[in-house]
C-alpha cells in the first residue's frame, strides 16, 4: 500500500509500530499459528467472537472450503408402462365397383349393412328403401 515496513527478526512492524501478524488476525484474514504470542492470539479471540473475515458466516472458522461431496447417482427404476388396449381391424373397404349378388355375399365379404351412396348399395338389396341394404 506504498507505506515503509521493517523486518523485526520474524516480525512484519508497520509504520506506526503496529503488529502485522495481529493486524491480519484481528481481521480474520488469517488465523494465529499454534504457539503464537498472547497479542495474536487475543486478536484471534475477538475476531472469532465479533465474526470478523473468516470467522464470519460464510465461512464458519475455515480457512478452506470443504471438498464437494461426491454426487452418488441414484438408479433409474422403470416405470411400468400399462398395456395399450388393440384396436380391431378396420373392416375391409369395398371396391369401388363392388358388386354383391345378395345380402349373403355382403356379409361374407365384411361390408354389411350397406348405405346409399357406398360401393355394393344397390336398392334391390335395400327392400324397406331406407338407405340402408342388408340391414
Amino acid at each position: 500500500m506504498g507505506k515503509a515496513v521493517e523486518v523485526s527478526g520474524l516480525r512484519l512492524v508497520l509504520a506506526g509500530g503496529s503488529d502485522y501478524a495481529v493486524l491480519a488476525v484481528s481481521q480474520g484474514a488469517t488465523r494465529a499459528l499454534e504457539g503464537a504470542d498472547a497479542a495474536v492470539q487475543q486478536a484471534q479471540a475477538v475476531a472469532k467472537q465479533t465474526g470478523l473475515g473468516f470467522w464470519g458466516p460464510s465461512c464458519g472458522g475455515l480457512d478452506v472450503k470443504p471438498a464437494p461431496q461426491p454426487v452418488v447417482p441414484q438408479p433409474v427404476v422403470p416405470q411400468p408402462v400399462a398395456p395399450q388396449p388393440v384396436a380391431p381391424p378396420p373392416a375391409p373397404a369395398p371396391p369401388a365397383s363392388a358388386y354383391y349378388a345378395n345380402c349373403a355375399a355382403a356379409r361374407a365379404a365384411g361390408v354389411a349393412p350397406l348405405y346409399r351412396g357406398q360401393p355394393g348399395y344397390r336398392s334391390a338389396l335395400d327392400r324397406d328403401n331406407d338407405g340402408v341394404a342388408c340391414e
